[in-house]
């Protein structure tokens, strides 16, 4: 699952990329990490946002992740 989550993570990196995406200088989390948690949450957790968040919450794969209500503000904005 790991890998599985780094790739679409590169994919969606490369593709925001691809597109002159560029991430406000305050934010503290980028907005493929956003995504990220948005794709686990439908793939793996059944959309439960909560057990994504908690998931990904790992030094190596989302270090800054943001708390609950902030993610929230992050996927609206």
């Amino acid at each position: 699952m790991d890998d599985e989550i780094l790739t679409i993570y590169c994919l969606g990196d490369d593709l925001l990329t691809s597109v002159n995406h560029h991430d406000h200088p305050d934010c503290l989390m980028s907005s493929a990490e956003a995504m990220i948690v948005a794709l686990t949450a439908t793939l793996y957790f059944g959309r439960n946002y909560a057990l994504a968040r908690r998931w990904l919450h790992k030094p190596r794969l989302t270090p800054a992740m943001l708390a609950r209500v902030a993610s929230t503000v992050a996927c609206v904005a």
